[in-house]
């Protein structure tokens, strides 16, 4: 029986290191046809109409090819420390650049990054428009909205500024955030403060991640967002952090570390726990309390409204009933087929990151979308 044992094991082991070293070679040859992070994005049919305003935009085209320099070196160490979370440093100007020297010594990009003394990405926008404006929109979010890999000024936000002189945008967005930073940061920083005319709209842009981030799945807890907040629910509906995940789940997070580093794991987009309508009500109540944070430090009457980010991925149908359910209201882009706005990459080169075409897309069409919801 032991040597049974002993040889099914064998076995296993077996054709579990073939199956990385399959995966492995895999994702060379994908890496060598610049395929996008492994991971394609298929072009999956929307069960919602195109919104007008989408569907009615031209191509867009990148203005000029970007002269990126061939001996730069990865630089991220840019963030300070603040409430336990990884935070932008407070009214600095820097410059980021991303390079995989594992696979080559180009510099697929470097862009320029300007934070306010509130540590908010500056939304580039005249003075006159700031002092002017008659709307505020406060934008909660991740890398997406940020802009990793694009300028201050190519940035969604910013686009949103440029489109309509009527508002002033103000971006509340961080790498590598989830919901539970997010709330964290709202609540217990000035990341609110100072944010003018108080009349405005909130939004939190959702990502399909975004649910990962809140449940630290395995391939959280096993990169770098392990330092990514566990969070406890409370009397009323409000949520505290338990800490980082590292430290409140080290088991989990040493077994995510060994599951991250997975190459069979990466090809596949494997991950877990799944996302299930538990997980999609929490991070729904998550939002929720967002929202009370930002009503309380600009005007509790402002409406906040819950951008479905364009990804095939995104479980529609239940975050959309979901939200129904607990009273938040939403603007759905997230089946738009994107292959019907872009004759041109939409992506970063092995990057699952929005381009500048994309953000010059989507910030027309959200200042346009929202427009009509600060005319009600």
């Amino acid at each position: 029986m032991k040597r049974k044992i002993a040889a099914g094991a064998a076995l296993f082991f077996a054709v579990v290191l073939a199956l990385e070293g399959l995966a492995t070679i895999a994702m060379h040859l994908d890496r060598s046809r610049g395929l996008v992070n492994f991971h394609k994005w298929p072009v999956t049919p929307s069960p919602f109409e195109i919104p007008e305003t989408l569907s009615r935009l031209e191509q867009e085209r990148p203005s000029k090819p970007y002269d990126f320099p061939r001996t730069s070196v990865f630089e991220n160490n840019y963030f300070d420390t603040e409430q336990g979370l990884w935070v932008p440093p407070r009214a600095k100007s820097f410059e980021t650049f991303f390079v995989e020297p594992a696979v080559s010594p180009e510099v697929l990009w470097k862009t320029r990054v300007t934070t306010d003394e509130h540590r908010r990405r500056i939304a580039p926008g005249d003075l006159a428009q700031a002092r002017t404006a008659k709307f505020h929109v406060a934008i909660f979010g991740c890398s997406t909205v940020w802009g990793r890999g694009v300028n201050d000024e190519e940035t969604f936000p910013s686009r949103m500024n440029q489109a309509h002189k009527e508002l002033i945008v103000y971006n509340l967005s961080v790498n590598g955030y989830g919901p539970a930073e997010l709330l964290v940061r709202a609540r217990e920083s000035d990341l609110l403060d100072d944010i003018r005319p108080e009349k405005g709209v909130g939004i939190y842009s959702l990502h399909a991640q975004h649910f990962f981030r809140l449940a630290n799945s395995a391939t959280n807890a096993g990169s770098w967002r392990g330092e990514g907040l566990v969070m406890k629910e409370i009397a009323g509906g409000d949520f505290v952090s338990q800490g980082p995940v590292s430290r409140v789940r080290p088991a989990w997070t040493l077994f995510s570390k060994i599951f991250y580093n997975s190459a069979l794991v990466t090809y596949l987009g494997l991950d877990f726990p799944r996302i299930s309508p538990a997980l999609i009500e929490q991070t729904v109540k998550v939002i929720v309390q967002i929202r009370k944070q930002y009503r309380a430090r600009t005007r509790a009457d402002n409406p906040f409204v819950v951008m479905l980010f364009p990804d095939p991925a995104f479980p529609t149908l239940p975050v959309r009933e979901a939200l129904t359910k607990a009273g938040v209201e939403f603007i759905d882009y997230s089946q738009v087929d994107l292959s019907k706005i872009f004759d041109v990459p939409y992506m970063l080169e092995r990057e699952n990151h929005p381009a500048p075409q994309f953000h010059r897309v989507l910030g027309s069409v959200l200042a346009h979308d929202l427009m009509g919801v600060l005319s009600r």
